[in-house]
């Protein structure tokens, strides 16, 4: 009894991974053809695991009779608990043993069984394993309406195609479940799923369509609003745009909607107030922009953002106090916000604006001084592709290297470098690259020793002590390649080390000439580094794809041979080649992020440019004003006037009696009242 648990759990552990690294990441070569199932196609992971289960059956490890009402009613109530712990690797290997386990296919039409269904797409979900995910929620759609999973489903299956993207594709396949006509909810999660597939391809007309047919009933009414309100802005319609934004952000008063809200809701309200701000702004009302902003709560990711939009109205509607002290405001609450470089450049033209020329000459000479070097940096970035190449994996180290500063309580390096790196990462696209490169690693090494694990149950289940070693042909090509690998992992970490030797010339003030003879030299090498980096790639992706493609010659069709000997041996030989094809998507990733860092560093360039050149300009029209203003005290001072800004307010109040009071000069001179009247009466 032992054993065959033992078999039966590991077997089930490994399946989940191989199936979860075909949906996470594309890998293939894992699964068996798609087979038919009685409830429609199965994904291939399921074909496999399906496969495993029957093999298990017949060699009476896996005893079908088993199978009970109560049996299928326990394993359920211990997956819901794990789902409820959060534990979802847990739960979804005892999700799986339900869904497919010949044990319980006589109760698929139980509440227990359908639930179990739909809670184990709902841990694959988590998991990240989008694709699993999607066809289990498939077969519970697939069920009809009547189904008490499927409203839930259909709105499961909606949140997993927006994380996954390919919306276009998903919404073709749900349409296609049917029912039709479809209940008013299901309908509204279409319509939505639609409209952003349009709104993502650009399709403003369509996507505009598809969201004004969303009913007030859905959760996703005040997105369908907000984008339609997005696409007006765009449009140049700026009226149109604020009725949209309007719509949602005026509700909540007294604490009662006219629509469905939920927790969602809230993070488009915000979105919705910055863009009422935005729209007023841009229309020159700069009031109605200041209120629009400051409805932003206080607990809301977008204060800061808020702050500063509001600041810059303020400062283009000449309103100086209010901006001067939402400014500081920003700063004292958020000194670590991506808007308070930005707002030292707005400060200092403020300052401009009240005639104080010393300080705003001052905050433009900290701003040039502090973003001068990140723009250098980024400029000997872009004329060098091998520190192009290595961009995404040095953002990846930087990373690491400030979580680690920041749960030390330690500030962050102020050097060029660093500063830049930490602009660079508000981009959620290279958010969301660096996320799926750490998943991959992570899993990468949950699956390391998957081969090993099979090999061992093969080893068991024939009664032997070891598992079969490898093919030696293969194992001498996978060596050779990770040989090569190696080789220029090296070459990486030598071209690196000469960037970080010429930052360091630079920091010391070496001789242009020097500097500029290596990286001349830096530039070159990475080139050549570049070329046989895709060279060698290219050799070893044949090298690995002719051993994945020995592999299933030599086992065949593992998943439908129905002998657990031959599944194991498949799926060892399979998972030998994991660590290649990991490898293989891990560069594929990495040549995303770098590009995608890469693009954000363009657009960071330009940002950096315009400000300095603003920074310029600014410091130029303080210079300038400080000569005027010199000007004009010079020709005071001619005409026999002392300007009042050159009296010293201690020495005139010195002058008075306690019983008077000292007014300074405000711009204007004014007769007497009484002088005036006097002359009059007179």
């Amino acid at each position: 009894m032992t054993l065959a648990w033992g078999v039966r759990v590991r077997a089930v552990t490994a399946i989940c991974l191989l199936a979860g690294g075909v949906s996470v990441f594309g890998l293939h070569g894992f699964a068996a053809a798609q087979g038919d199932a009685p409830d429609g196609p199965t994904v291939a992971g399921d074909a496999v695991l399906r496969g495993y289960l029957d093999a298990l059956a017949k060699k009476r490890l896996l005893a079908a009779e088993t199978g009970s009402l109560p049996a299928l009613k326990k394993l359920v109530q211990a997956g819901e608990r794990l789902y409820l712990d959060g534990r979802h690797d847990a739960a979804a290997l005892v999700l799986f043993e339900v869904a497919e386990s010949p044990r319980f296919r006589d109760f698929a039409d139980e509440t227990e069984f359908r639930g179990a269904e739909y809670m184990l797409a709902r841990s694959l979900t988590k998991l990240g394993a989008l694709e699993t995910a999607m066809r289990y929620l498939e077969r519970v759609l697939r069920r009809g309406e009547k189904d008490p999973y499927f409203g839930p489903a259909y709105r499961a299956f909606v949140d997993v195609a927006l994380e996954r993207g390919r919306l276009d594709d998903a919404a073709e396949r749900l349409a296609a479940l049917g029912p039709t006509p479809l209940p008013e909810d299901a309908a509204n999660e279409l319509h939505y799923l639609r409209g952003r597939a349009h709104f993502d391809a650009g399709r403003g007309e369509s996507a505009a369509k598809e969201f004004a047919a969303i009913t007030k009933t859905n959760r996703f009414y005040a997105n369908g609003q907000y984008l339609r309100g997005v696409m007006a802005a765009r449009d140049g319609d700026l009226k149109r745009a604020e009725g949209h934004f309007c719509a949602i952000a005026a509700e909540g008063k007294n604490n009662t909607y006219s629509f469905y809200v939920d927790q969602r809701y809230f993070e488009v309200k915000d979105l919705a107030q910055l863009a009422l701000g935005r729209v007023a702004h841009e229309g020159g009302r700069s009031e109605d922009a200041f209120y629009y902003y400051f409805q932003v709560p206080q607990d809301s990711e977008r204060v800061a953002e808020a702050m500063f939009e509001s600041a810059y109205a303020m400062y283009e509607g000449g309103d100086y106090e209010t901006a001067v002290d939402l400014l500081d405001q920003l700063e004292a609450r958020f000194p670590e916000s991506a808007f308070v470089d930005e707002a030292k450049l707005l400060r200092g033209y403020i300052h401009l604006g009240r005639c104080e020329f010393e300080k705003a000459d001052k905050l433009f000479v900290g701003f040039h001084r502090r973003f001068q070097p990140v723009l250098d940096e980024v400029d000997r970035i872009l004329e060098s592709p091998a520190r192009q190449e290595g961009l995404f994996e040095t953002l990846l180290v930087e990373a690491q290297y400030d979580a680690e500063r920041r749960a030390k309580g330690e500030k962050g390096d102020a050097s060029a470098p660093s500063t830049l790196l930490a602009m660079l990462r508000v981009d959620p696209e290279f958010y969301a690259l660096h996320a799926d490169v750490r998943t991959l690693d992570a899993e990468a090494a949950r699956a390391g020793r998957l081969a090993v694990e099979l090999g061992a149950l093969a080893a068991r289940v024939d009664g032997k002590d070891a598992p079969k070693p490898a093919a030696k042909d293969e194992q001498v090509a996978w060596d050779e390649a990770a040989e090569l690998r190696g080789d220029l992992e090296s070459a990486r970490a030598v071209v690196r080390s000469l960037g970080e030797q010429l930052d360091a010339m630079r920091r010391s003030k070496a001789s242009p000439g020097e500097i500029r003879e290596l990286d001349v030299a830096l530039v070159e090498l990475g080139g050549r580094l570049a070329k046989l980096e895709r060279a060698v790639g290219r050799k070893a992706g044949e090298a690995f794809a002719d051993a994945d493609v020995a592999a299933v010659d030599a086992t065949g069709d593992g998943a439908s041979g129905g002998d657990l000997t031959a599944l194991f041996a498949a799926d060892q030989r399979r998972a030998q080649t994991v660590p290649a094809q990991v490898e293989r998507t891990r560069e594929k990733l990495v040549e995303a992020g770098n590009t995608i860092a890469l693009r954000s560093l363009r657009v960071l360039r330009d940002r950096l440019g315009k400000g300095l050149r603003r920074a310029r300009i600014g410091r130029i029209d303080a210079v300038m004003g400080s000569k005027h203003r010199v000007e004009i005290q010079i020709e005071s001072l001619a005409a026999g006037r002392f300007p009042p800004e050159l009296l010293d307010p201690l020495r005139v109040q010195g002058l008075l009696r306690d019983d008077e009071e000292y007014w300074p000069f405000e711009g204007e001179l004014w007769e007497d009242e009484f002088l005036e009247s006097s002359k009059g009466a007179d």
